[in-house]
């Protein structure tokens, strides 16, 4: 190369695939090297401009990531809400149908344990007196307290007077 014009035009041409460790002999002057490193830097600062550039995409995206996952879970927890309602509201309107009944005097419970219920008190079985009169035949351990086999418990019976019933 006999001018810096002509080292200049193939610099332009041919410099994207040079190394510049190891220029050829017509490229090593101080104005080819300062070129180098002028586009050395150019290239560098576009390097990081488009890492720059894919850190802010990414960021964009975990951001709209999260805010429809926080979306869908809003929506989710607002779905249960809404039938958590709907089934205190069916419970109310199902206790207000008994309590209407009740007071009418009909319904399907009746008397002290159902307004009990209805009230929210509650209420527990007590044994009225006819039953303990009743031998309780089912149970393993009847009346006194020990396990009774089933011919002590057809003698227990005969001896009541009741010999139609069987022992279980």
């Amino acid at each position: 190369m006999r001018t810096e014009e002509e080292r200049g035009i193939k610099f332009f041409n041919e410099g994207e695939g040079l190394d510049e460790a190891r220029l050829p002999d017509w490229m090593q002057t101080e104005e080819i090297r300062q070129a180098m490193g002028a586009l050395k830097e150019f290239s560098e600062k576009k390097r990081s401009y488009h890492a720059y550039q894919a850190r802010q995409n990414y960021l964009r995206q975990q951001r709209s990531i999260g805010r429809r996952i926080q979306a869908l879970t809003t929506e989710a927890a607002q779905a249960r809400a809404d039938k958590e309602r709907a089934r205190a509201a069916e419970e109310r309107e199902r206790a207000e149908k008994e309590r209407a009944q009740i007071e009418k005097g009909g319904g399907p419970r009746r008397g002290r344990m159902a307004q009990a219920l209805v009230e929210g008190r509650p209420q527990y079985l007590t044994p009225s007196p006819f039953m303990s009169a009743i031998p309780c035949l089912w149970h393993p351990t009847a009346a006194s307290g020990r396990r009774q086999s089933k011919s002590a418990q057809m003698r227990s019976m005969i001896e009541a007077g009741n010999e139609t019933a069987r022992p279980g």
